[in-house]
């Protein structure tokens, strides 16, 4: 706090390109900015600004700056170039100090895709979906579901694959009657009219099929 206020007391009357800044000053810059893309917004003198801040965050090992320059470069800003190489070294950077489960699947997403130097690699993918997935994100279940079912990047198990969906479905219904907008009820529902309408365990049920595929139209209007 003290060497905050000798800051503030110094660049009195400067000009803002030639102020100090402490590092407490400069998170809580970048942390009023919020939302990496609204940076666009603001002039070019505030932008080169922001630009160093979170650099200089970044080079002081602080996660947020990580953070931000990781979102910055997954949709490209401003000030950080689109770039998937360098949005995971920064979300990997980030699953180093701590194992969010949203980045985590983040990171998922990045391997399952590839990016400009990196081929799909679905194994890499699978790990880090179970791991969020093991920390309850529930739209890590999905995609693990999904590569189970498919044999993507794991060996096939169809029958567990289907019974994630299915243990998903009454969390997401809750989910869906608080009014959480987050809610998978949608894409649960429609997974679980896909699975009544193919079989599961050689049984097929075309009216409970029927059934899932009107609740996901439901709740899609929702």
């Amino acid at each position: 706090i003290i060497k905050t206020l000798e800051t503030y007391e110094k660049n009195i009357g400067l000009d803002f390109d030639d102020r100090k800044y402490t590092l407490p000053m400069k998170y809580s810059l970048v942390c009023r900015v919020g939302n990496p893309s609204k940076v666009d917004e603001a002039d070019a003198r505030f932008r080169k600004l922001y630009k160093k801040f979170v650099n200089d965050l970044c080079k002081a090992d602080i996660i947020f700056g990580y953070r931000v320059k990781g979102y910055s470069h997954l949709t490209g800003t401003s000030c950080f170039k689109e770039s998937k190489d360098k949005a995971l070294q920064m979300f990997l950077k980030i699953y180093t100090e701590t194992e969010d489960a949203y980045i985590t699947d983040i990171i998922g997403d990045l391997y399952y895709g590839g990016t400009e130097t990196l081929e799909p690699f679905y194994e890499m993918a699978y790990q880090y979906y179970t791991i969020s997935a093991l920390n309850g994100n529930q739209t890590s279940m999905l995609k693990v579901s999904d590569m189970l079912c498919r044999g993507r990047g794991t060996v096939r198990s169809e029958h567990v694959g289907k019974m994630m969906v299915f243990n998903l479905f009454d969390e997401a219904y809750r989910d869906f009657c608080r009014y959480n907008p987050e809610s998978l009820l949608p894409d649960v529902t429609v997974r679980m009219g896909m699975i009544f309408d193919t079989g599961i365990d050689t049984k097929v049920d075309k009216l409970e099929a029927c059934k899932f595929y009107n609740i996901a139209r439901y709740s899609l209007k929702k």
